[in-house]
């Protein structure tokens, strides 16, 4: 858990554990008890992201972790993880079907790499394609 200080003042805290995160905004706390007492303030409608972020801090103190199934990966982690993985086969001079048999076995491969329609090749090609336009600077969109 780490501590710290909006520019305006506020407390937060960060709860962190393999990749999942969890942040809290304090509010309130005086001299006296610098560390205010977990409140949250509801109104009569709340949101599904609100929900959400209520079943978090109620499992986290539930069970003193961030546990993965109320923390799951975005939406686009699989695809990243899958374009990084075809990237690296790419940049150690890998071919494309090198890559594919690394990615989906030899069976697989073996099985649909010379199908007409080309599905796996086309995979491949186009997660390099992507890993390449990461690497050349794309990846500052999601920064953003």
């Amino acid at each position: 858990m780490l501590s710290g200080r909006t520019a305006d003042g506020r407390r937060q805290l960060l709860f962190a554990e393999e990749g999942r995160f969890l942040q809290l905004d304090l509010i309130g706390g005086t001299a006296a008890f610098p560390s205010p007492p977990l409140s949250i303030p509801l109104s009569a409608t709340i949101s599904s992201e609100q929900w959400h972020g209520l079943r978090q801090v109620a499992d986290l103190l539930a069970h003193g972790r961030l546990r993965p199934s109320l923390h799951p990966p975005p939406g686009c982690a699989r695809r990243l993880t899958f374009v990084l993985r075809a990237l690296d086969g790419h940049l150690a001079g890998a071919s494309h079907r090198q890559i594919a048999i690394a990615l989906w076995g030899e069976r697989r491969v073996a099985e649909e790499w010379s199908d007409p329609r080309r599905n796996l090749r086309d995979l491949v090609r186009r997660a390099v394609h992507r890993g390449c336009r990461l690497m050349a600077g794309g990846y500052r969109r999601f920064l953003r």
